[in-house]
């Protein structure tokens, strides 16, 4: 992907997230906001189980939720 279309993408995915929150701008950046949070908390608790299950052979990826 270009550099420009890059750019275009992500004016479209901010226009997409403000349309979303009916043009309120403040409503857009706290969805954001709270969403990012929960991919976090996600990437944590996929951390916690690479680290523990996987390393060791105790999980395979059918094992994941």
């Amino acid at each position: 992907m270009a550099a420009a279309e890059k750019v275009d993408a992500l004016e479209t995915a901010v226009d997409m997230a403000i349309a979303a929150c009916d043009g309120d701008l403040r409503d857009a950046v706290r969805t954001l906001v709270i969403a990012n949070s929960f991919l976090m908390e996600e990437v944590e608790r996929y951390k916690s189980l690479v680290s523990s299950g996987f390393v060791r052979g105790k999980l395979s990826l059918f094992d994941l939720p």
